[in-house]
Parts: C-alpha cells; structure tokens; sequence
C-alpha cells in the first residue's frame, strides 16, 4: 500500500523529530524529518518544482537557522492551502505576530503528550481523506 498522506515535521530536537516518526510509523503515510529551517524549505522546494505538495506540515517555529516570521511567510507563499501545525512551548501565546499566516493553522502546545495529540490529528486526517 503506498502511502495517502506525505507529512513534513521541522523539529531543532531530533529526538522529537524520531519520536514523532516512531508514533507515524505504522499509518498509512510518509514523514520526513528536518532539525533545521532551511532542510525543510529546500525540501518543500524540491517537492513543488516536481509537483508534489505536502498534506500537513508540523513545525517548532523556534528553528536556529531562520527567523520565525521568515519561516511561516515563506511557508505561507509556498504552501497556501497545506495546514501548518505550530508545535511549540506556550504556542498560542507566543506566535501572535502581525504577518499573514497560513489559513489553516493549528497552534499545539509542546508537551510530554503532544506527540499523541499529532498523531490523533493525522489519524483524522487520513480517516478523512478516505471518507472523500
């Protein structure tokens, strides 16, 4: 069975970033893992130039390597109609910011469950998919 949904994380933490691939592993769908801004955005890059579009993109918007209103404008021209999930400590609070963001946006707050909470997301998701 190929896979039905093609998800994107951007973690600076690898070991979130294998966590969050353990939980997926056995879903029906593909997750690629990225610790910085720019692998993930050269990525989505690559992707689009061959046509593909990522069904959700999972993100700490905190990366190192590239500024968080940079990261989420450039996700936003790229990406429009992908729902973007920001992961990340106090989401809600701490990304009100006065830049477009993308329509379909889910602000989750890191914590000891939230990878349980991705997965559920991604679980109804692909349910979804198969219902349409």
């Amino acid at each position: 069975m190929s896979p039905c949904l093609y998800i994107l994380f951007a973690d600076p933490n690898p070991h979130i970033c294998q966590l969050l691939q353990r939980e997926l592993r056995m879903l029906p769908c593909r997750a690629l893992t990225f610790c910085t801004g720019y692998a993930l955005m050269e990525r989505i890059q690559q992707d689009t130039r061959k046509g593909t579009i990522p069904d959700l993109v999972v993100l700490d918007p905190d990366l190192a390597d590239i500024r968080r209103e940079d990261l989420l404008a450039a996700l936003h021209m790229q990406l429009p109609a992908t729902p973007l999930v920001l992961h990340s400590l106090h989401a809600g609070q701490r990304h009100r910011m006065d830049i477009p963001l993308p329509p379909l946006l889910i602000f989750m707050e890191k914590n000891s469950s939230s990878h349980i909470r991705i997965r559920r997301l991604i679980e109804t998701r692909i349910q979804w998919q198969g219902d349409h």
